[in-house]
């Protein structure tokens, strides 16, 4: 303790400079070290006390002081006369020097409680603003506006990486209090990894508190900065897990002494809104996904159909409105088969149970077919159909159907035939409508992975029938030929007649283990039995020369016709070979 006394005496074996650190009266209220008493100002020599006293219109006075970690001052009692205090008064004032102390620490432990609580209903606000945010861009915005308003700092701003992760752009959405050259020229910059404040925090993943600007060695704004009075920034990294997903950056004329608790705050905030940017992001990935699949189901031109595993309709495209005349509200939630003709109902109902009981997986290659089907009117059409297993966008798989109306096509088939395309005298195709038609089969065939067939023939002995029977006997013999082959192969296999004794066969594979051999053997066995009926002065031959046609090695049908004869004029020169002398009929 210092104790002034009249006559400029100090007692307590200190001097005055021990006592005070400062020479101003204000600054001696804080820096003092020690209980001060003065007892009469009046006798004091020129010194921080009496110039206390005179400010304060004392001549005494006792001066206690309150140290804190955050704050230092101390009690001062005045008295405009002189007196003398006693050690009693003293000891009173350091007892509620104590209590004081006390206080004060409760009122800083209650406003550091409040602080606490008041970041924590930010973290709840900004979190639940966050997520419900309609969008990433309404998200980071409703963190830049709570950070701001909870903190009083002036600016808020996001970077967003590009999409080849290289440079930050500034995003369009910025929270700011006023519009000034600093916020509109800052949205022209980008910054690379390591480069100002944005690319720093971006590069290292770790907040950055700027107090000094003017002081920072990695800040390339103070240009813009300094006129406005922006002196502080801080740059908060928004992560999911170890990626960047943005940067946020907050400046103000003044943050203030660093706070490393508010800042692991803001970056548990930046880190909850980092999960929020991935979610939004995920959704608007999947929102656009979502309406690229609708836009491309509604333009599309075939008509699409789904339907449940209890064969119920779920989805209906307008092509397929169109095809069928019914809206999609008529049908949706109805059975399948309600699309189906009574005669071909149960059979296509079993084939399309049998397929969704398959088991088939998303992604498996589609089955392709013909089926016949119903319109609302009660008309009747056939239609290539295309179905497969397909499971959009997390929802339960379904068998989707993709029809095209092929009524027009065999319209424009039946046409072709009638535009000469036929063969006058047999009644099948001509080489034109042959090639046309087969041409279209090898193109369905390679679309429905489906292997052919190509058989090329000729009559065996055909000039000599001619020659002692004449032409109109050798005409009868290419007819009987032709109603031969059309008995052998299906109404959908391609069945020409090139010219003179020459006739093609192009048809699908069927399940032998050597289809060839058996299309041969059955062509070769409707002969034999044509011969036995009798009624003709000769019998019927042929020689076959066969070409195989495969989706997964596809060759031109032009190629295909000239294996299968030369195939032919193999089987011919061995049937020549093996009988030289052999007569015509």
């Amino acid at each position: 303790m210092v104790v002034w006394r009249g006559g400029g005496t100090v007692s307590g074996g200190s001097s005055e400079a021990g006592a005070f650190r400062s020479s101003a009266p204000v600054a001696l209220i804080l820096d003092v070290q020690r209980p001060v008493l003065v007892e009469d100002a009046n006798d004091l020599p020129e010194s921080e006390p009496k110039a206390l006293a005179e400010m304060l219109g004392a001549r005494s006075l006792v001066l206690v002081p309150i140290h804190q970690p955050t704050a230092r001052g101390a009690i001062v009692v005045c008295d405009p006369e002189a007196r003398g205090w006693g050690g009693d008064a003293l000891a009173s004032l350091e007892d509620l020097a104590d209590g004081v102390l006390t206080w004060w620490k409760l009122q800083e432990e209650a406003a550091a409680r409040r602080k606490r609580e008041d970041e924590l209903d930010l973290l709840h606000s900004i979190s639940q603003a966050a997520f419900l945010a309609p969008d990433v861009a309404s998200a980071i915005f409703a963190t830049l506006k709570q950070v701001c308003s909870f903190t009083g700092w002036e600016y808020g701003e996001a970077w967003l990486p590009d999409a080849a992760d290289l440079r930050l752009s500034c995003a369009p959405f910025w929270f700011a209090s006023r519009d000034d050259p600093f916020t509109r020229i800052s949205r022209t910059y980008t910054f690379e990894r390591g480069v100002g404040l944005p690319g720093t925090v971006w590069e290292t993943g770790r907040p950055i508190w700027e107090r000094d600007l003017a002081a920072s060695s990695s800040y390339t704004r103070l240009a813009l900065a300094a006129p406005l009075g922006i002196r502080s920034a801080v740059g908060l990294p928004v992560l999911t897990g170890d990626r960047v997903e943005a940067v946020l950056v907050f400046h103000a004329t003044r943050l203030g002494k660093e706070d490393r608790r508010f800042v692991q705050s803001i970056s548990t905030v930046a880190s909850k809104l980092g999960e929020v940017v991935a979610a939004k992001r995920a959704e608007e990935q999947l929102r656009v996904s979502e309406a690229r699949f609708a836009g491309i189901v509604t333009m599309a031109e075939e008509a699409i159909v789904s339907v449940d595993d209890e064969s119920r309709i779920t989805l209906f495209n307008p092509a397929a409105e169109r095809l069928f005349g019914y809206e999609a509200a008529e049908v949706l939630g109805r059975a399948f088969d309600l699309l189906m003709p009574d005669e071909t109902r149960a059979r296509q109902s079993s084939l399309v149970r049998a397929f969704i009981d398959s088991g088939a997986s998303d992604g498996e290659a589609p089955r392709r077919g013909e089926v016949t089907g119903l319109k609302k009117n009660g008309e009747e059409f056939v239609a290539e159909a295309t179905i497969a297993r397909l499971e959009v966008f997390g929802a339960a798989p379904a068998s989707t159907f993709v029809l095209r109306d092929i009524t027009e096509r065999i319209h424009a088939e039946k046409l072709l035939k009638a535009q000469a395309i036929g063969d006058e005298l047999t009644g099948l195709h001509n080489r034109r409508g042959f090639l046309l038609l087969a041409g279209q089969k090898l193109f369905s065939a390679r679309r429905s992975n489906a292997a052919c067939v190509l058989l090329y023939l000729d009559l065996d002995g055909f000039k000599a029938i001619n020659d002692v029977h004449g032409h109109p006997e050798g005409d009868v013999a290419l007819v009987e030929t032709a109603r031969l082959l059309r008995g052998t192969f299906r109404d959908t296999d391609v069945v020409g007649r090139l010219g003179g004794d020459e006739f093609v066969v192009l048809a699908r594979s069927g399940e032998e283990s050597d289809p060839v051999a058996a299309m041969c053997e059955r062509l070769q066995q409707r002969f034999a039995e044509a011969n036995a009926a009798g009624g003709r002065p000769y019998a019927l031959a042929c020689s076959i020369g066969a070409a195989r046609w495969e989706p997964e090695d596809p060759v031109a049908l032009e190629e295909l016709l000239a294996t299968a004869d030369a195939e032919l004029l193999k089987v011919k020169r061995a049937k020549k070979a093996a009988n030289p002398h052999v007569r015509a009929p």
